[in-house]
């Protein structure tokens, strides 16, 4: 675990030492990122040793991942449980858009409502050019496509029978703090009817 041997795979390296840890924490150890092993106080059950890894939330820390993505899925991030980070932090999306456009409706059906046509409830620019539509279109269609790739799938299907791994996790957290990030300087508008 020394810094020395594991530079060409600091990632893997991470991982292994977070699991490494889990159990060490059960015996009041840890290995600290220089390599060497310290003394922690003692985790007193397998729940609480679970919960002292932070391996994932501390690479999308890294990535400056946006605090809406954290929030929603913040005990399970600590828990390294890929499946319910993933699909809390997609709720989380779904939520945020209610709550900012008063909008009833979920999933697909939310982001048709909100972010697509010619005049979208919520509006990522001021869409006056053809790149600003664009823009407005690709984001609506990222946040469909979360939606139907990954939220649906969990919701659906027995969590023995869809998995998830660290790196999808990252991927598609890392997707969804681009989105927030670009409703962040959204506008809410108010949508003239004919």
């Amino acid at each position: 675990m020394r810094p020395d041997r594991t530079m060409t795979r600091k990632v893997q390296a991470d991982i292994a030492r977070d699991q490494l840890n889990q159990a060490l924490s059960l015996a009041g150890m840890k290995v600290r990122e220089d390599g060497k092993v310290a003394t922690v106080k003692r985790a007193r059950t397998d729940s609480e040793a679970l919960d002292r890894t932070q391996h994932l939330r501390n690479l999308l820390v890294r990535r400056d991942a946006h605090d809406a993505v954290l929030a929603y899925c913040r005990t399970e991030l600590l828990r390294t449980d890929f499946y319910e980070a993933v699909f809390e932090a997609i709720k989380g999306l779904g939520s945020r858009i209610r709550q900012m456009t008063k909008t009833e409706g979920d999933g697909y059906g939310l982001i048709d409502a909100t972010m697509c046509g010619k005049e979208p409830v919520l509006a990522i620019n001021n869409l006056n050019t053809r790149t600003d539509r664009d823009e407005q279109l690709g984001v609506a269609n990222l946040a469909k496509g979360l939606f139907s790739a990954f939220r649906n799938p969990v919701a659906h299907e027995p969590r023995l029978e869809w998995q998830m791994s660290e790196q999808d996790a990252l991927d598609v957290l890392g997707t969804l703090s681009l989105i927030h990030r670009r409703i962040d300087a959204a506008t809410v508008r108010t949508v003239s009817t004919p």
